[in-house]
């Protein structure tokens, strides 16, 4: 029975590390997410990648129906109206 109380405390020991862990990686996790919130909102990306759209939105049902009618990839573009230069 002696020798099994080192080992009981060193998995003890371990589980409070990996739990410990756990949190660290949930804290980078959720701070990650808050900064790629503000770099898309204040930057505005230049391309919008479809299967972002299934990770924020959720849709990908919808997504799944309409990914043969879409480009993979659709570049958004200021509009080039001659007329409006003076």
């Amino acid at each position: 029975m002696p020798t099994i109380l080192p080992g009981l405390k060193k998995l003890k020991e371990r589980r409070a590390h990996a739990k410990e862990l756990r949190g660290q990686s949930n804290e980078l996790h959720r701070c990650y997410q808050d900064m790629k919130a503000v770099d898309d909102r204040y930057n505005k990306p230049q391309t919008y990648h479809v299967d972002q759209f299934t990770h924020t939105n959720g849709d990908a049902d919808k997504l799944q129906t309409l990914r043969g009618t879409i480009p993979q990839e659709i570049e958004i573009r200021p509009s080039s109206d001659s007329s409006a230069r003076p």
